[in-house]
């Protein structure tokens, strides 16, 4: 028996030495593999970092061509949403602030598309940011009478304001609500079938714009201004109007004010034909004062009656009405420069 044992013992002495080499055996061919794996990653990981960088100084060349291709393949980064995503979007939103270039301005709208759904609010806020500071800026450069500089500053606005109102035509699939704009100069831009219910918009102007088919249902409007604009098919239904002028529309045909609250809303000198004005509380004749085809407007028959009167207001009582109201100085030059113009005093 204890030869046997003996026996037995040795046996497994040997297998287990058997098994220690095959192990041994089996590193010596995992580890180079795993080194090379791990080496193959930092390669790549090298290359992407390096590409990541290189299309960003390409973004900031001076050579248009450069640019466009930095903002194109950047959008890459964003459209796999994994590493690198939220530094593409940053460096994309405020590459916007200087460029000047219409094709890399398109580049850059069609790569920060991709953003997630979640996260293209925040662009939007970012972009209004941009534009707000620009507004600032344009007011210490009146002062300071440097017109040079502040030539350069309202073509940049333009740009920027143009840009926005693009990438907002993604609320057309993507409806989003409780946009914030603030200060912001959107004059001269184009707004087609957006939607931008429940927004906030308090200091802004929206002058000599082409809104077709734009939902601002349900939103605050303070001391904002649509100056000589087209607002055709709009919804302004439900909204909470205080301090603003719609005056001189070219045409609003098909827009719609019904349940919404005034205070101290001018249309001076706009076309009314076709706007619907039912419901609207706070409404008051003055607030119509040398508009056009007011008989063609909607009103709620009690109304329709008060505002067919409008022809007993005088200038003076107007003006008179409007220095006491609660717009703004720049506001209240806007009417009386409107009343001016609509009078043949230019």
């Amino acid at each position: 028996m204890s030869d046997n044992g003996n026996e037995i013992e040795t046996s497994k002495k040997k297998i287990a030495f058997i098994d220690i080499v095959k192990l041994i055996a089996a590193f010596a061919v995992i580890i180079p593999l795993l080194l090379g794996y791990f080496e193959y990653k930092r390669s790549v990981q090298q290359d992407i970092d390096n590409n990541f960088r290189d299309l960003v100084e390409k973004l900031s060349s001076d050579k248009k061509e450069k640019r466009l291709a930095g903002a194109t393949n950047l959008g890459a980064f964003i459209l796999k949403g994994e590493e690198y995503y939220y530094e593409a979007v940053n460096i994309l939103t405020n590459a916007v602030a200087l460029e000047s270039d219409i094709n890399v301005l398109n580049a850059i709208r069609g790569s920060l598309k991709e953003t997630k759904p979640e996260d293209i609010k925040k662009v939007i806020h970012r972009l209004l940011d941009i534009n707000r500071n620009y507004f600032v800026y344009e007011y210490s450069l009146q002062r300071l009478g440097k017109l040079k500089k502040l030539v350069e500053l309202k073509e940049q606005i333009m740009f920027v304001s143009n840009f926005i109102a693009s990438f907002l035509s993604l609320t057309r699939t993507n409806p989003i609500d409780s946009l914030v704009f603030y200060q912001n100069q959107m004059n001269e831009v184009v707004l087609t079938d957006v939607i931008l219910k429940k927004s906030y918009i308090k200091y802004c102007a929206f002058g000599s714009s082409n809104m077709i088919n734009a939902n601002f249902s349900n939103s605050k409007i303070i001391n904002t201004s649509f100056t000589s604009s087209v607002i055709d098919s709009c919804n302004f239904s439900f909204c909470d109007i205080e301090s603003s002028l719609f005056n001189q529309l070219l045409t609003s045909k098909g827009t719609t004010f019904q349940g919404s609250t005034f205070n101290n809303v001018f249309f001076t000198g706009s076309d009314l034909t076709g706007v619907d004005f039912r419901g609207v509380n706070g409404l008051k004749p003055i607030y119509f004062f040398k508009a056009y085809n007011i008989d063609k407007a909607i009103f709620d028959k009690g109304f329709k009656e008060e505002v067919e009167n409008i022809k007993s207001i005088n200038d003076s009582e107007f003006i008179n009405y409007v220095k006491n109201s609660t717009l703004t100085i720049g506001s209240i030059d806007n009417l009386f420069i409107t009343l001016k113009e609509i009078s043949g005093e230019r």
